[in-house]
């Protein structure tokens, strides 16, 4: 019998109707990476370890299943740490020894080597499965461009993981995918975050991946720094042709700029959420859209938000598949069937 581990983060039930546990699967080997401990390599600059925990910002309670490890101190959360029994003794072990960091009504399930998994993914696992259309849906899991099921980038009812385990008896050795073939699971397609990294390839291309901005949760400085020097040289330029900011100006420069920070920041997310949900190269087709629209409309901060919120929206809805914006249709659902 595997003990919960002492160390963490204490949850209170009452606190939200949604809260989730996260399990991070971190355990196994990685023959393919000559026996380097593989969710410690980096990606984008940062431990894969890293990265999936920082994913974890908005969760009730964090338990890491594997050998413990040094983190990033400045991780906005303070994993658990506890063991399969036996250590080694496969992904399912490892659920049911997870289960016991957290009483949550959710549970999310992460395997430690899939670094391209960011907050924002998680978030949407959980939106998912409290508001899915049909109520008797038990998880939401992510899939890959091919529709490949990933059943570590999950979220669960809990009591759903709980009669799979009950059912299955002893775990050890048993597949993950136990869960996906005994539960009816709903599908969001995602193949940015449902990528693994199994091969130094798969690493190598996960690496180029975080370091492409526009796909990435965080903000590089200089794409900051750029956006506010940008922005204030154009309202310079606006202020030389004889048009009148309409915003105060700052100390530094004397103009003021096109827009503030938040707006970029908005922006920013726009690019980010277009990126994820439609492809790559939308990002900086739909913040030109956007902002062309927005200029067409009268040009203030509300008719960009008005923009933006469309835009938004529409990506939400998007479906590459068949071309529907009907909010659900990214996927489906697994009917679930015994083994």
């Amino acid at each position: 019998m595997t003990t919960p581990p002492a160390d963490g983060q204490a949850y209170d039930p009452t606190a939200n109707d949604r809260a989730y546990d996260v399990i991070v699967l971190a355990g196994g080997g990685a023959r393919r990476f000559g026996g380097t401990d593989k969710v410690l390599l980096p990606v984008g600059g940062r431990p894969m370890l890293d990265r999936v925990l920082a994913a974890c910002a908005g969760a009730a309670s964090v338990t890491v299943v594997g050998p413990r490890r040094a983190v990033d101190p400045h991780l906005p959360v303070r994993p658990r740490w506890t063991r399969e029994d036996p250590p080694g003794s496969g992904p399912l072990a490892a659920v049911a020894a997870g289960l016991l960091g957290g009483t949550a009504p959710v549970v999310v399930v992460l395997a430690a080597d899939m670094p391209l998994v960011d907050a924002d993914v998680v978030a949407e696992l959980v939106t998912g499965l409290a508001t899915w259309p049909t109520p008797d849906v038990e998880g939401v899991t992510l899939t890959d461009g091919t529709g490949r099921t990933q059943p570590l980038a999950a979220a669960y009812r809990r009591t759903a993981v709980d009669r799979v385990l009950a059912e299955t008896g002893d775990p050890r050795n048993q597949p993950a995918r136990r869960l996906t073939t005994h539960l009816k699971c709903a599908k969001l397609r995602s193949p940015r975050a449902a990528r693994d990294c199994d091969t130094p390839d798969d690493l190598a291309a996960a690496d180029q991946l975080a370091r492409t901005p526009c796909d990435s949760t965080e903000r590089p400085p200089m794409l900051l720094d750029w956006a506010q020097q940008l922005t204030t040289a154009l309202a310079a330029d606006a202020s030389d042709g004889g048009e009148t900011p309409e915003t105060p100006e700052t100390p530094e420069t004397g103009v003021s700029p096109v827009v503030d920070a938040d707006l970029i920041n908005t922006v920013l997310d726009l690019a980010r959420d277009a990126a994820h949900n439609v492809d790559r190269p939308a990002a900086p087709l739909t913040t030109f859209l956007v902002g062309y629209a927005a200029a067409r409309r009268g040009g203030s901060p509300a008719d960009l938000a008005a923009c933006v919120d469309l835009a938004r929206d529409l990506s939400q809805r998007w479906d590459t598949g068949g071309g529907s914006t009907d909010p659900w249709s990214r996927g489906g659902t697994d009917g679930g069937s015994a083994d």
